[in-house]
């Protein structure tokens, strides 16, 4: 009798070992989760005042490239419950200008603000279903427009966006590219002589971090890594490197957030055109 009364003990502590140990796991996960949304919150927020109403000046290269002119403004969105504050959004609006290519500078800066503008649609229609929600913390959205590299012939443009409603983050990452000549949003196929040999390499080295990592745990994401890797927006060239752009829930679980994985040019050897460099 006495035997199996010490047995059912044991079993009691190991299961309440288990429990507490799950609890002190789940605490863990969401304090570095919270903590690391917050940082990138308080960043992008830091970034959108230092822009605010300053002019970036691009100027012309040796090669005769015309100078250009980029500014941001920004925009609040805030929604209340009586008298206080339940949501704050904010977004920066670009201004880009060239005297000598007015077009080209229209055509980028329509298109930056019509992408921007389908995302802030979301963030504001979101902010109105929270005003009349009861929280101990302001919710809302940061929503950062930034010009990320230039050269001769391109220059990136990247949206960052932080912050959430409800406990649910909203982070995301977005990279779009234009030909400064004329104005055109680039396409991966446009800055490549073969498309279909980019492609394997970028899935290659994008396939190979994710399973170093360990952050390859969607249902068959290597077969959705492909067309990931390929939609507009997943990718943008930087000084040295192309960044390859994986959203949340994509390829992992959410807690993975926004994947970013860098294929250096050295490793892409000749596959991206000289001019877009």
């Amino acid at each position: 009798m006495l035997k199996n009364k010490s047995g059912k003990i044991i079993v009691w502590i190991v299961i309440i070992v288990v429990i507490l140990a799950g609890i002190a796991t789940m605490l863990f996960y969401k304090n570095n989760s919270n903590k690391v949304s917050t940082e990138n919150t308080n960043n992008n927020e830091a970034v959108l005042e230092s822009q605010n109403g300053e002019e970036i000046f691009v100027k012309g290269s040796a090669k005769g490239v015309d100078e250009w002119n980029i500014s941001f403004s920004n925009e609040e969105y805030n929604t209340y419950n009586g008298e206080k504050l339940v949501s704050k959004n904010v977004r920066n609006v670009p201004t880009i200008e060239n005297a000598s290519n007015k077009e080209a500078a229209t055509k980028i800066q329509e298109s930056l603000i019509k992408l921007s503008d389908e995302n802030w649609e979301e963030v504001k229609k979101a902010s109105d279903e929270y005003k009349n929600v009861e929280s101990s913390e302001t919710l809302g959205v940061i929503y950062l427009t930034t010009m990320e590299n230039r050269t001769d012939n391109y220059i990136t443009f990247k949206f960052t966006q932080s912050g959430g409603f409800g406990g649910v983050s909203w982070n995301d990452i977005k990279y779009y590219m234009y030909n400064l000549k004329s104005g055109e949003m680039v396409e991966l196929k446009d800055i490549t002589s073969d498309y279909e040999q980019l492609v394997e390499k970028l899935y290659d080295i994008a396939e190979n971090y994710l399973e170093i990592e360990k952050l390859g745990t969607a249902e068959n994401w290597k077969d959705k890594l492909k067309d990931i890797i390929t939609e507009s927006g997943n990718y943008g060239l930087l000084t040295d490197k192309l960044q390859i752009v994986l959203p949340k829930y994509s390829v992992s679980a959410g807690a993975s957030g926004v994947i970013q994985i860098d294929a250096d040019y050295d490793k892409l050897g000749n596959l991206i055109k000289e001019e877009c460099k």
